[in-house]
């Protein structure tokens, strides 16, 4: 039953979004006097499951799910309808009408998307407010995969500016850098500016990371250990926070991943806090680097929950970040095509 449900509210959306949509082509024709031959909801080859001749238009619902279509007298459409353009052009017909009116009514469905858009995130605004992760709040910085640093960004980095312009949602931030030019950060305590590595950028690209080159810094808390893994046989368990590496500290996972990739095949001493009591363990690093445990996911999920905000709006902001927000979609929807 509950999939019946969200079936038939996905139906119900569509349908309303493709009347609205042809609504904006048939609108402007009846103003500017074109002959409307069919309004349909819905692809009708061979059949239609209803309809009906009101005037000189047909209105109907056919059987093929896959959007509308508004038939326009003089026009070459969805039904790909040429005999009539081997003859003479009436008065009616759209072929005959002046360029800015015929160039109106295929800009309408458009047009009427376009404003529809602006509504929708207005009122989302309004009502539901954005939720998203602050660049502000990533306090410790980002953690960077090698092809974030190829492009110029640090582990540790927390992202002030994109060209010039703040940068305040990491939600864009990934994208966006991806186009820029150059990038201001807050780089041990001072500004930095640099060019965006072009040769990074495509490491990111070739290694599908648009959205992943960096993510908020976590400590290294270990959930589960391989059975016949050096951490194990060391005496770790669940639980224990790595803070430290022969001494030196390792506040973050970053941290302690650079660290043991220097000891490969050697023994270490670990400073680990278990139950809040700080100890010292002996361990031998394997020749990959690794010592055979995962890290609790769940550590860095409530890091990455503390840059979550829920931003408010008031009835009259809500109208221009609605009509921001639109634009930033689209934008947003044209450079992922491009990744």
């Amino acid at each position: 039953m509950e999939i019946a449900i969200k079936l038939f509210q996905f139906i119900l959306s569509i349908s309303i979004l493709v009347i609205l949509h042809e609504l904006g082509h048939f609108l402007p024709a009846k103003y500017f006097k074109t002959k409307v031959e069919k309004f349909y909801l819905f692809f009708d080859p061979w059949f239609s499951l209803a309809k009906k001749k009101i005037g000189e238009t047909e209105y109907g619902i056919g059987w093929l799910p896959f959007g509308g279509y508004v038939k326009i007298a003089g026009m070459v459409d969805e039904s790909m309808d040429t005999e009539q353009l081997k003859k003479p052009a009436e008065p009616w017909e759209f072929r005959s009408k002046p360029a800015w009116q015929r160039l109106i009514i295929m800009m309408g469905g458009v047009t009427v998307n376009f404003f529809l858009a602006w509504l929708i995130y207005s009122c989302l605004s309004y009502f539901k407010g954005e939720t998203f992760h602050d660049n502000a709040k990533f306090e410790n910085g980002i953690a960077v995969t090698d092809a974030g640093k190829k492009m110029g960004l640090h582990t540790g980095d927390r992202i002030l500016k994109i060209d010039g312009k703040p940068a305040e949602r990491m939600e864009t931030s990934t994208v966006n850098m991806l186009f820029a030019n150059n990038v201001t950060v807050l780089r041990d305590g001072k500004e930095v500016t640099f060019p965006v590595n072009e040769d990074g950028v495509a490491e990111v690209l070739a290694q599908r990371e648009a959205k992943a080159y960096f993510a908020p810094r976590f400590p290294t808390v270990i959930d589960s250990l391989t059975p016949t893994g050096n951490a194990k046989a060391a005496g770790l368990i669940k639980g224990d926070e790595i803070t430290g590496v022969n001494g030196k500290p390792v506040a973050f996972f970053d941290q302690f991943s650079e660290e043991l990739a220097r000891y490969k095949n050697q023994n270490i001493t670990l400073d680990i806090q278990r139950n809040h009591v700080p100890q010292k363990i002996e361990v031998k690093v394997d020749p990959q680097g690794k010592l055979g445990f995962t890290t609790d996911t769940s550590v860095a999920q409530k890091e990455f929950e503390k840059t979550q905000v829920v931003k408010s709006y008031t009835f009259l902001e809500s109208i221009p970040r609605g009509f921001q927000r639109t634009i930033d979609v689209l934008t947003m929807q044209v450079k992922q095509f491009k990744i």
